[in-house]
């Protein structure tokens, strides 16, 4: 294992990968799925085939953002502090409220 154990978190760690294909295998079977972190300290939400992907990490500190190509990004903010709430209803998706300090609510439409 040697080094990796110091690194055992990073998305390049071959059993993260492992684990990660294995998971997606399984989830990507089923509708309406929502991954859901809060590991980068930032405000995400953005789409990869019909996965819905949101990260609320940025309740008390904020990390620098790096603009992801391969999703199809719908929002991002590495600048302010706040989360992210979904809301479902009889078992069916209904919005993404975005909550940032200072600023209005964002709601985003078709998310």
């Amino acid at each position: 294992m040697g080094i990796n154990r110091l690194y055992s978190q990073d998305l390049s760690q071959p059993r993260y990968k492992k684990m990660r294909k294995q998971m997606l295998n399984i989830l990507n079977k089923y509708d309406n799925i929502v991954f859901a972190s809060g590991h980068d300290h930032n405000l995400q939400c953005f789409k990869e085939g019909s996965n819905r992907y949101l990260v609320s990490g940025s309740g008390s500190k904020r990390s620098h953002l790096k603009k992801r190509k391969r999703f199809d990004s719908v929002f991002q903010d590495d600048k302010t502090t706040g989360f992210v709430k979904l809301e479902y209803s009889d078992g069916k998706y209904k919005s993404t409220t975005i909550y940032r300090v200072g600023e209005k609510e964002k709601v985003l439409e078709g998310y």
